[in-house]
Formats: structure tokens, sequence, C-alpha cells
């Protein structure tokens, strides 16, 4: 895709964006038509986990694509991203991160998948699992794109694209959340890009394509009838933490079956992960690594109250032994002449934090 600069902001077909450069690592920002192609789609489902803020531009899309509410897309997408079980809705294979994780790796220029996920992606299992309903998805899409006139709604979004971009980008122009990111793993990628998507909700889903990272954001917020994305969430926690999963997730994979411990250490313990939508063994380390990590990137970049403020967060969602991460966390930054890296650290960690939730939970 091609990008709006900082200095020269112009419009294109593909997507609106932009680059920030100068001394601190770049980060791509931009708004994607292929994500916002997903999320009228979404939108016309009454998928529930868009945002829930009233918009004027809500309101615009539901306008706009009021005849098209019936196409077959939708109740494709619903197939796919919902099932009745015992009379109740629940949540089916296609949902949470996978549509967004699938539509990042489409082109609708080129109509198709320019790249194929892979074992990192969130869509990897589905896509060798649920292939053709997959691939019969993309066609409906392609075609709704098409039918629907996207192009011509995208387009006549771009004053409202080019403004949310510029507020964002000049919000985070003072901070060196990559530069901070890299120094605290020991390790470095090869792009970072933020998609906007003003009607998703306001968390974030992160996706890798080879060495380039992307988080996916929500706005979450309206000021005069106008998406707004809460930038301070931004930058003290959304976007470390979506960068955060391409370090922490293959190094918790790695170790995975030393970590089954944490299972036995509390009875309810993937109860309550499961409350945070959490379901899985690997979601739920995942979750805890990244989070305590942020916790330590939020103090170097923002001092010990704003990290404790996060830590006492953290612990009262559920994450239980978050105190113990930290503490294990901030011996890793006092040791980084010994230990380069996260990843060679972690088994100290793993020490660490069985030998306290022994005491703790005997």
């Amino acid at each position: 895709m091609r990008y709006i600069t900082f200095l020269l902001i112009f419009s294109c077909l593909q997507s609106y964006g932009l680059q920030k450069t100068g001394n601190k690592k770049k980060i791509n920002l931009k708004i994607s038509k292929e994500i916002e192609l997903l999320t009228t789609i979404q939108l016309l489902s009454k998928y529930p986990l868009l945002s829930k803020t009233e918009n004027d531009l809500k309101t615009k899309t539901l306008l706009f694509f009021d005849q098209h509410k019936q196409d077959s897309i939708v109740p494709f997408f619903l197939s796919m991203a919902s099932k009745k079980i015992d009379g109740k809705t629940k949540f089916n294979y296609f949902s949470f991160d996978k549509p967004i994780d699938l539509i990042v790796h489409y082109s609708l220029d080129k109509s198709k998948l320019i790249n194929y996920p892979t074992k990192n992606n969130a869509s990897f299992e589905i896509f060798k699992e649920k292939k053709e309903s997959l691939f019969r998805f993309l066609e409906l899409y392609q075609n709704f794109y098409t039918t629907a006139n996207f192009e011509d709604y995208f387009e006549s979004n771009s004053t409202l694209y080019n403004e949310l971009i510029d507020t964002v980008t000049k919000e985070l122009s003072n901070e060196d959340l990559i530069g901070t990111l890299e120094q605290f793993y020991g390790k470095s990628q090869q792009s970072y890009n933020i998609i906007l998507s003003p009607l998703q909700n306001a968390g974030g889903y992160s996706v890798k394509i080879k060495g380039d990272l992307i988080a996916v954001v929500g706005a979450g917020l309206t000021k005069d009838s106008t998406p707004l994305f809460d930038v301070e969430y931004l930058k003290k926690e959304l976007i470390l933490h979506e960068f955060s999963h391409s370090f922490c997730n293959p190094i918790i994979n790695k170790y995975m079956e030393e970590l089954n411990f944490m299972e036995d250490t509390e009875g309810n313990f993937r109860f309550k992960m499961a409350s945070l939508g959490y379901h899985s063994k690997e979601s739920i380390l995942y979750e805890y690594l990244v989070r305590a990590c942020v916790i330590r990137m939020v103090n170097t970049l923002y001092g010990k109250e704003e990290s404790e403020k996060l830590l006492n967060e953290e612990s009262g969602k559920g994450f239980y032994l978050m105190q113990v991460f930290n503490e294990g966390l901030k011996h890793y930054e006092n040791n980084r002449n010994t230990y380069s890296t996260l990843e060679k650290y972690f088994p100290e960690l793993i020490y660490r934090i069985k030998a306290a939730s022994n005491n703790t939970y005997k």
C-alpha cells in the first residue's frame, strides 16, 4: 500500500497513510481499505466486537450500505463468526483476531492473498482446517467491494482519514516506543506498522508478516460526533502491547511445557482468563508475558507511578502472578550485561515465577 507522508498529504485509491521519520525508528501509520471493508461487513452483520460508540461515520456507513445489508457476504460471515449452542449465540471459528489477521494478508487490488498465514498468525490453524470456507469468504468479500461501490465510500472519507492520521501521528511524534521495545527485548524487527480503524473496538490486534509487525487498533472514543483515538492509551499501553506479541509469543512457544505449573497454582485460573477472552493455555501465557513486559517498558518511558498503576490494573483483572513477573523482569533489566535478550533470560524468569508460586500457593 502507498502512504501519505508527514510532509505531503495526498489522496490515493488504495489507502490513506503517513510515515513518521526522524532520529527515532519509524512507525508506519495508515488506514487500510481492506480493513475498512471488513469492518463494514462486520457492521452490517451486527458483529458485537466493534466499537459501541455512536458517531457520524457509523451512521454514514450504515446509510451508504443500507441496500446491501442482505448481500450474501453478511449471512456467510455470520455463519463463520457465530453459532448456536443450547439456544444461545456463541462465537465461532472466524471471530476475534481471526478475520483481521486474514484480511491483513489480502490485497483488494490483486484480488488475492498476497501472503499466506504462517504458523505465527492467528488465522493459520483455521486456514488449514477451513480453507474452503475462507476462500469463499474472500470471494464474496471481493465481490462486495465491487457491487457495493466501496471505493466511492472509502474515497469519500479521505478528509476524515487524513485528520485522524495526522492527529495520532502528532501525538506520537515525541515518543520513542520502538526504540524502547527493541532495547527491552534485545532484538529488532524489519518494520512497525499501525493500521487505524475508526469503527473497530478500542483494543488491538497483532499480525506479523515475515519481519513486518502490524497492529490494527480501533478508536473507541467520540468527540463532536467524530471517531477519536485514545492516544494516551495507545502510547502508554496498546502499541507496546500489540508489537510485543511478536517478541513474546515465540519465547512462550519455546518454553510451553516448562510453564504448565501455572495452571496448577490456582484452581480457577483458566476460568478467570476465559472471562477476559483467553481460552487456550497458549493465549493466556502470551498475555501474561506481554502485559508484564509492557509494565516494565511503561516504567522506562513514563515512570514508576504509571507502571505501578498498570501493574495494579493487570493484577486486578485476574493475572494473579503479575507481581512475580514484574519482579523477575526488574532483575532482567538490572542484569542486561549478563542477559542480552529476554529470550536468554527466560529460563531464569520461569525459575523465579515457579519458586514464588510454590511459596504462595502451597
